[in-house]
């Protein structure tokens, strides 16, 4: 049987799974918040967003009712803001 340690408290973990670090819900929030912050991951997420993949995801969004609503809403609150002033 193998066993590993939880990679946020060092709790053993029994009978991992295949690539499993952390050994709760909340371990693996704050693994996942500790790896946000690393270079590796900003480098990663600056690579992807000028992929096409991306560019295509972010195009298609733009044209859906979920995202109009969205700005529609966000600039009635801005202008509501700067009326108040």
């Amino acid at each position: 049987m193998i066993k590993i340690k939880c990679a946020v408290c060092g709790k053993e973990i029994i009978n991992p799974t295949l690539q499993q670090k952390t050994c709760s819900k909340e371990c693996s929030k704050e693994y996942r918040k500790a790896y946000h912050k690393t270079d590796k991951y900003k480098a990663y997420r600056k690579a992807y967003h000028k992929t096409d993949k991306y560019k295509a995801y972010r195009k298609a969004y733009h044209k859906t009712d979920k995202y109009k609503a969205y700005q529609k809403a966000y600039y009635q609150k801005k202008k509501e803001v700067e009326n108040e002033r």
